[in-house]
């Protein structure tokens, strides 16, 4: 009787020690992961404000290492290895711009274009381009109180000579192309749109093409007419900020920088 007495107290023993070491663990193992979470949490934060900052240091001096672009002593980042670079966007098909406020204009670029001295050369785009809009709110009403858009698109040649286009769905306003309004959308890549230019555009020896919207706001989306072997010149520069900790700890931070906009009161007269 004794003996099974002692089994059992030594059983109950041990079931208490197990639960004992048990929940000791389980608690060290809950700290250390805390703790590890909340260092990755604070060598991402550190990482993501070191890529805010060397973005913000090339957009006025240029790309490079973070160290090439003076930035010392940022702790936990290895700056030998963080950089910004430049994105090669020189074989896009497609371009979608911001949104384009009504009566407000954008400039699409159609031959190289140096940034930093704005010059202008002479590898042009020599094809066509097709032009998708519609409006942001999603309205697109030819009838009554009109929310569909129109664009104006000017030409700029190589010798300065200006053409204009008008691409208008309704066709009420003197329309000289008309566009298209399908059941579903046109996808430009991230972009969708309601309208599509019937008639492609040559823009052969043009340097910039500006296209003001009328009637309602819209974002403005071109492709190169979906040939295979020509592309669109750049449209700004996509610079790519990377930093990465000594722990392996990277942040990536994309930005697209558009090339000058032509202000609107450049062609628009008022009285």
């Amino acid at each position: 009787m004794k003996n099974n007495e002692r089994g059992q107290i030594l059983l109950i023993t041990v079931m208490l020690i197990a639960t004992v070491i048990t929940v000791v663990m389980t608690a060290v193992f809950k700290s250390t992961t805390e703790t590890q979470i909340t260092k990755l949490e604070q060598e991402s934060e550190r990482a993501l404000v070191a890529a805010e900052s060397a973005l913000e240091i090339a957009l006025k001096s240029g790309v490079g290492s973070y160290s090439t672009l003076g930035l010392t002593g940022v702790a936990g980042i290895d700056l030998v290895n963080s950089s910004v670079t430049l994105d090669d966007v020189s074989v896009a098909k497609d371009f979608v711009s911001p949104l384009v406020q009504q009566d407000e204009q954008y400039t699409f670029y159609f031959t190289g274009y140096n940034n930093a001295t704005h010059v202008f050369d002479s590898n042009y785009y020599n094809g066509t381009v097709v032009f998708y809009f519609a409006s942001e709110a999603n309205s697109n009403s030819c009838a009554g109180q009109r929310t569909a858009p129109a664009l104006e698109v000017t030409l700029i040649s190589a010798t300065n000579t200006i053409v204009r286009r008008l691409i208008d769905p309704c066709s009420g306003i003197g329309t000289d192309i008309t566009a298209d309004q399908i059941t579903g959308d046109y996808k430009v890549l991230d972009a969708t749109f309601k309208y599509k230019a019937d008639s492609a555009i040559s823009v052969n020896n043009t340097k910039v093409i500006i296209v003001r919207s009328f009637f309602n706001d819209t974002k403005i989306g071109i492709n190169n007419n979906n040939s295979a072997t020509v592309f669109l010149r750049p449209q700004g520069n996509y610079y790519v900020s990377e930093a990465k900790t000594y722990s392996g700890i990277v942040k990536k931070i994309r930005l697209f920088q558009a090339y000058p906009q032509i202000p609107a009161e450049f062609f628009v007269t008022s009285f």
